[in-house]
């Protein structure tokens, strides 16, 4: 039945219908198929196939995340994180993330890193930022990586280290950070962790303008 609705989903031997993708979803989420509930809860979410209902969305979401889905305790994770179909909990939130990160959800630790950061549903920890955010960028999350060379810069939850921002401010704005590029045009303008160099930091302030 999860195939059925994959296949009605995508129009895999048959013509995209978001509705019977839907009920087939339904149908093995209702047998305890873990894919099928998170896909039925992304449609109910989006209120594809099926009517857009953000609590049901959030149900069935926790039910693949209590059965050890990553994606699904990652999206239960910012559903509480934003009070969406359930009641704001930025403790719970960090609850959901934290599971998630600690199976190699990479965005999952990046938002968890935030958290520490603030101290925001959880105790406020540098150490445990710079961890989450390092986890987070070794899988590619530009937005950890220019955090993470922030914490390098201000020497929190770490000693401070200028070639290490700078290394990691490169690696986000090479991923087309903005932030990363406006950042690291004043670290070469300034010279803080490599020599100063006028032209590198025009060509950051250009790229971040476009």
């Amino acid at each position: 039945q999860y195939k059925l609705g994959l296949a009605y989903e995508l129009g895999r031997g048959c013509v995209v219908d978001e509705a019977r993708a839907a009920h087939f979803y339904g149908l093995a989420a209702e047998a305890g198929h873990v894919r099928a509930m998170f896909a039925l809860a992304i449609a109910v979410d989006e209120g594809r196939g099926v009517a857009k209902d953000e609590a049901l969305a959030a149900a069935w979401f926790a039910a693949a995340a209590h059965r050890g889905a990553a994606k699904a305790q990652f999206s239960l994770g910012i559903r509480f994180a934003e009070g969406r179909g359930v009641d704001k909990d930025p403790a719970r939130a960090a609850e959901w993330f934290s599971a998630a990160a600690a199976q190699g959800h990479a965005k999952a630790a990046c938002n968890l890193g935030i958290m520490h950061a603030a101290g925001s549903g959880v105790a406020q920890d540098d150490t445990l930022a710079a961890f989450h955010y390092r986890q987070a960028a070794r899988g590619g999350v530009a937005r950890a990586m220019f955090d993470l060379a922030c914490l390098y810069a201000r020497g929190r939850g770490m000693a401070k280290d200028d070639v290490a921002a700078l290394a990691w401010c490169t690696k986000a704005a090479d991923l087309g950070d903005g932030t990363a590029m406006v950042n690291l045009a004043a670290i070469y303008a300034q010279g803080r962790g490599v020599a100063a160099d006028g032209d590198a930091a025009r060509k950051w302030l250009d790229r971040a303008r476009d």
